[in-house]
């Protein structure tokens, strides 16, 4: 009975859950529906974009090609001095055949009133009668007023419709006249605002753009002359209808606007089926409420807008049959789930012939925990031992199980013991929920006691209720040996660095020291503890501290090595001079972990270097005033100069630095041809004799004199009784010779 009770219980539950499926199911089917249906949506607003801004693109770009149109006529100004009116038309025409958007092109030349009859008479050359000419109050045409200079036409692309217009001055047009001067301050191309353009009987939306052209001549743009303007009219609806008449943009209102324009007279241009007064003031208002698009852009000093936007026709809610469609898959879909589900529950009773399947599971446990690489125990609330794994037991020998408790003590040293069990009582009366970790010795059952590095868990119920510990112990003997001797390693090293013959310091990635060795701390008179609380910086020399504090900070930047030279003051209270050889300390992975310095005391070198530098000094101060030449040389063919005094250049008029090592001449070059052979002789007989040697002979100075000199010398011989070099001395006794 109770068991039938359980069946009916499990079944309702089961048949609950077909319930909320079909429910959730349903629920599902119903949000596709609506999301399928926003997708579309979104699909046609995407459609819009594209074709918007494909529009918006096509208007752009025709605008651009109508002014690099004005650009290649300004280009064309610009390579010639002298356009007459055939090369006008012959390169406009083509232009305006592929621009029906232009409805007019002048070119009006820049004419000083100094230079108005001289051109007026050249103007009436090929137009008789034509003058420089202006509106009266009456619209009449008259000949322009007296001003400081004129913008005449002179050129039009269209002499049959515009040739009256010959000569007539624009700079006198009240629109037109501002623009000019715009762009001649500006010294580029200005369009202007919305102007009406009679075409005919009908009237249009344009603008004009004045483009100044300037001669070529100057060295700079601030040097420039203006040579006058082209000046272009668009019709806007033109320009709009040759940009998308291959584009398919219906249901779409197109209209542009000149921002820069007063609001009232902004709009260029308009393309919509409800082309309508009220659609304009009704347009601010719905803008932002419609799907539309609109960019700006800035070109001829103005800036303009494009807006595109949906009107009624454009469909933003596609109704078709993948909404509906989706909806009844989902709803199929659930029903099979249903279905599915049923299936299910009958098979329910077959997991629970599967609970015995968790008796072999739990085998399957026990051998995975006997045969774990680690100690593993369990214990009870009391502390009582409920488990021991085979890897414990195979450690520690076979215990009977009634005795695991009272034995397992005896296993640990004797001088761990102690602590084991206050660790061990402190965590039961803690019950800490934390891990703890101890180290100690417990007895192998050979006998051997190794080093046991053992970790306690908090093991609680299913209700959250203390249920003992778990254990987990690692043999780590080998371990402890390895540390074992890295200490004694790292006492022999401390005695090694603090034994070594010089001063060593360690620093660490912050550049801040962390280590002095007993021969660094012997120099200064400080402790370590002085030394690391910086107190080192105060020995070193004032007038050495800035470059000292300069080199190390640069190579801490740049972590490398790096060699100084400062002095240091010592415990007696004098400064020695120390040499220091830095090494940057790296890991395996070549990361930089600080620094090491050497440091040698060199002040006895110093010093004497010092000696010798004031030896060699007091050297050359002799052999400057001797009256004469000292020399070493290699008894060679060019009788090679190692040495050179610097009487020399009062002897031979050469620099010494122009005879050593033949640098650029050979002094043997400077003995006298009649001579030389007789010089030689003499040398190589003394060297062979080992004494020194004395003759005269007649010199060649590079002024081309002839001195007579006396040179007396000796050989430099090698223990061996080799010779090395030639030592002597020569003066010159011209006057001698000559008295």
């Amino acid at each position: 009975m109770e068991q039938s009770q359980i069946e009916e219980t499990s079944l309702l539950r089961h048949y609950g859950a077909v319930v909320v499926v079909l429910c959730l199911g349903g629920m599902l089917s119903t949000l596709a529906y609506f999301a399928v249906e926003q997708a579309e949506n979104q699909h046609i607003q995407f459609e819009f974009i594209d074709a918007a801004n494909d529009s918006i693109k096509a208007i752009q770009n025709k605008w651009a090609q109508n002014l690099e149109m004005l650009d290649a006529l300004a280009n064309f100004y610009s390579a010639s001095t002298n356009v007459d009116s055939a090369q006008f038309n012959r390169f406009t025409k083509p232009l305006l055949d592929r621009h029906p958007e232009i409805k007019a092109l002048y070119w009006l030349p820049r004419i000083p009133h100094h230079q108005r009859i001289q051109w007026e008479k050249t103007l009436q050359m090929a137009y008789p009668k034509a003058l420089i000419t202006e509106y009266n109050t009456q619209g009449k045409q008259i000949p322009a007023a007296k001003r400081r200079e004129y913008f005449p036409i002179y050129d039009v692309a269209s002499k049959q419709q515009n040739a009256y217009m010959i000569g007539m001055d624009m700079n006198s047009d009240p629109l037109l006249s501002p623009l000019l001067q715009k762009a001649q301050q500006k010294g580029e191309k200005i369009a202007s605002g919305p102007r009406r353009v009679a075409i005919g009987a009908s009237e249009h939306v344009g603008i004009k753009v004045v483009y100044p052209i300037y001669t070529q001549m100057a060295q700079n743009a601030a040097q420039q002359e203006l040579r006058g303007f082209i000046v272009t009219t668009l019709v806007i609806s033109d320009m709009v209808k040759q940009a998308v008449q291959n584009i398919s943009h219906k249901d779409i209102d197109i209209l542009i606007f000149d921002e820069s324009a007063p609001k009232a007279s902004r709009l260029l241009y308009i393309d919509s089926s409800q082309h309508t007064q009220p659609f304009l003031a009704e347009f601010e208002q719905t803008h932002a409420n419609v799907l539309h698009i609109n960019k700006n852009w800035h070109i001829a000093g103005r800036t303009w807008s494009i807006h595109c936007r949906a009107n009624d026709g454009y469909t933003l809610i596609g109704i078709t049959g993948l909404p509906f469609a989706i909806l009844g898959g989902g709803l199929v879909f659930t029903l099979l789930l249903v279905a599915l589900l049923i299936v299910l529950i009958n098979r329910a009773i077959s997991l629970q012939r599967m609970a015995k399947q968790l008796q072999l599971k739990e085998e399957e446990f026990r051998t995975f925990v006997n045969h774990a690489p680690v100690m593993l125990w369990m214990t009870d609330t009391q502390g009582q031992c409920l488990m021991l794994n085979q890897t414990w037991l195979d450690f520690a020998g076979p215990l009977q199980d009634q005795k695991v408790n009272q034995t397992w003590t005896k296993l640990i040293h004797p001088d761990d013991l102690k602590n084991c069990l206050e660790v061990y009582s402190q965590a039961f009366l803690n019950r800490n929920k934390n891990n703890f970790n101890m180290v100690y010795r417990a007895k192998r059952r050979d006998g051997k006691y190794c080093w046991i590095s053992e970790t306690l868990s908090t093991r609680f119920s299913s209700t959250g209720k203390f249920a003992g510990f778990i254990g987990a112990g690692i043999d780590v003997t080998q371990r402890k040996e390895i540390e074992e001797q890295l200490k004694v390693r790292e006492e022999e090293f401390r005695h090694f660095v603090n034994q070594a013959p010089v001063m060593l310091w360690v620093s660490d990635i912050k550049g801040h020291n962390v280590l002095f060795n007993e021969t660094w701390l012997n120099f200064t008179g400080h402790t370590l503890e002085e030394e690391l609380a910086q107190n080192w910086a105060m020995t070193v020399h004032p007038d050495d501290l800035e470059y000292y504090h300069q080199i190390y900070n640069e190579a801490l930047k740049n972590a490398q090595h790096f060699k100084r030279v400062y002095r240091l003051r010592h415990t007696d209270g004098t400064y020695h001079w120390i040499s220091e050889i830095t090494t940057a300390r790296l890991d395996v992975n070549k990361t930089f972990l600080g620094f090491i310095g050497a440091c040698t005391d060199i002040t006895q070198q110093k010093a004497a270097q010092k000696a010798i530098y004031e030896s060699r000094r007091a050297l050359e101060t002799l052999m400057s005033n001797l009256p004469g030449m000292a020399y070493r040389r290699c008894f060679d063919t060019y009788w090679t100069m190692e040495f050179v005094s610097e009487g020399c250049l009062e002897l031979t008029h050469y620099h010494p630095t122009q005879l050593i090592n033949n640098r650029e001449v050979a002094f043997v070059n400077l003995i006298h041809p009649h001579d030389q052979k007789g010089v030689f002789k003499n040398i190589q007989n003394a060297i062979e004799a080992y004494l020194p040697y004395k003759f005269d002979y007649r010199l060649l100075t590079a002024h081309g004199d002839e001195k007579w000199v006396w040179e007396q010398g000796q050989g430099v011989f090698s223990e061996d009784g080799e010779l090395q070099a030639l030592e002597g001395f020569i003066t010159d006794i011209t006057e001698q010779k000559r008295a």
